[in-house]
């Protein structure tokens, strides 16, 4: 019977050790946490006959799991605890009511850790929307128009992000409100991401407690999918994916 000497042991020894460590770097530690999937982000749309088809169209093909609720004005609140985003369009039938008690919920949702996307014209018509108009980052400014933009990015974050630093909307279909930081609001870390060169604060963000409220001062399309360009699509993409964060 053969042995095997102590140089030859300690060099078996090695070898394996080395075998067994270059195993083991390959696998995936399972305390690593994987990064957030579109489909596990919930986007709730508040519709308003005008632009809800293109944008559930967009995010829907991008994976995120969503739902074309009832139209804003319909709207009771509830079950809007699971959703990661809520979409509150309001560009076509804007001077319709919604209760205060329906506003409240809202509010409590963004309170609680949800996040809000409101669009135009709910800067313009606040007179509606008193207990919403707390916490929005942004108010109107006095006027809007339609048409070519041109968007700055004006700070960097995970909204911002994979978009260039200007780009142009052009588009006769575009609508805006001009709009500025409201310093007023119950929201706090109030932040222009993008500034129109007209428009001024186009999409801003504040944080309501553990929550997030975005305004973006575009009232979306009316009809068709003209609006709809690489960039715009880009921002409501990344607002959805941020919300899951």
């Amino acid at each position: 019977m053969k042995t095997i000497g102590k140089q030859t042991f300690y060099i078996l020894i090695v070898a394996t050790g080395l075998l067994l460590t270059t195993g083991c770097s390959e696998e995936k530690n399972p305390a690593e946490p994987e990064g957030i999937k579109n489909s596990d982000i919930k986007v709730l749309i508040l519709k308003d006959g005008g632009t809800e088809d293109t944008v559930y169209s967009v995010l829907f093909k991008a994976g995120f799991d969503v739902t074309v609720g009832e139209f804003f004005y319909n709207f009771d609140g509830r079950f809007i605890d699971g959703y990661n985003l809520v979409i509150f369009l309001n560009g076509v039938n804007y001077n319709n009511d919604i209760s205060d008690s329906v506003q409240q919920r809202l509010k409590n949702y963004v309170r609680d850790g949800g996040t809000l996307l409101t669009t135009e014209w709910m800067t313009f018509s606040t007179y509606y929307y008193q207990t919403l108009r707390e916490i929005l980052p942004s108010m109107f400014n006095g006027a809007y128009d339609y048409g070519t933009e041109t968007y700055t990015k004006e700070v960097n974050h995970p909204i911002t992000e994979g978009l260039p630093a200007s780009f142009n909307i052009s588009n006769e279909d575009w609508s805006y409100s001009f709009t500025a930081l409201y310093n007023n609001s119950l929201s706090g870390n109030l932040t222009v991401l993008f500034s129109g060169d007209k428009s001024g604060a186009a999409l801003t963000i504040g944080t309501f407690n553990l929550g997030k409220s975005i305004h973006w001062n575009m009232a979306g399309a009316y009809t068709g999918n003209t609006i709809w360009t690489s960039e715009v699509k880009q921002i409501l993409l990344n607002i959805a994916k941020y919300s899951g964060m």
